[in-house]
């Protein structure tokens, strides 16, 4: 058997161990995060400005979990984890197989990323309406920064709200038919943004912010080949590139 006492020799080598070892958390928190829509009907989002909302939530989230990973103290899953994921057969299925897999998988919170449309010029975050939603929902509105307007909305009637066993914050982040703010979004936008929701995410689950390491990070850094009025001249290039050997969607 080993010896119950540490030798006394002084002769005895230090332990080559760090004195405090890094915590690992006994369980980590669980965070679903939707990204709205599908990328094609059925349930594909609304367009304006040269935009999909499918596109846009897509890489919101992609961004969102990248931040949040950073931390192990957060465990994420995304309601569509490659580009063309597809979920449901309509629109009521797409909504109903996300809630099931985060009730099933034991998520902590629900968050949706959503974009609006119909010329308005702010960003929102929807919730039940009782006090411990309206309270995450305004540490969320009190990080939300990098929009010109954000407000908090009670919305009984919405899928995702009412089915979900845990909150639901919803976020319609802001109009992709809005010039400026699509331009802002593209701009950097979409980062803080993302940085905003992590950062408000830690502070009402009470967890530490953890930046990520650019050494580290799986971000990626996208190459905007051109814009286009038209739908049809963007997938044309995107073929284009594709002949050429790049890999290309638009967005």
């Amino acid at each position: 058997e080993p010896p119950t006492q540490a030798p006394t020799d002084a002769t005895t080598e230090a332990p080559t161990e760090p004195e405090t070892q890094p915590t690992v958390p006994e369980k980590k928190i669980k965070i679903y995060i939707d990204q709205g829509h599908n990328p094609e009907n059925p349930n594909a989002g609304a367009e304006g400005n040269g935009l999909r909302e499918q596109d846009i939530t897509y890489r919101v989230g992609e961004e969102l979990a990248a931040l949040l990973r950073a931390n192990p103290e957060f465990e994420v899953r995304l309601s569509r984890p490659t580009p063309d994921t597809e979920l449901g057969t309509s629109n009521t299925t797409s909504l109903q197989r996300r809630v099931q897999d985060a009730n099933a998988w034991g998520a902590d919170l629900y968050y949706v990323a959503h974009t609006n449309a119909g010329g308005g010029r702010y960003s929102m975050t929807m919730c039940w309406g009782d006090a411990a939603s309206l309270a995450m929902a305004e540490i969320l509105h009190k990080h939300r920064k990098s929009v010109s307007s954000h407000k908090v909305v009670t919305r009984k009637d919405l899928y995702e709200i009412r089915a979900t066993k845990m909150i639901c914050l919803y976020d319609e982040l802001f109009f992709h038919d809005n010039a400026e703010d699509c331009k802002r979004f593209h701009s950097g936008g979409m980062e803080q943004m993302a940085e905003e929701t992590v950062r408000a995410l830690c502070e009402l689950l009470e967890v530490t912010y953890v930046p990520v390491a650019e050494e580290t990070s799986n971000r990626l850094y996208r190459v905007q080949v051109g814009a286009y009025a038209k739908r049809e001249n963007a997938l044309s290039m995107v073929e284009r590139l594709k002949v050429a050997g790049f890999d290309a969607i638009v967005v």
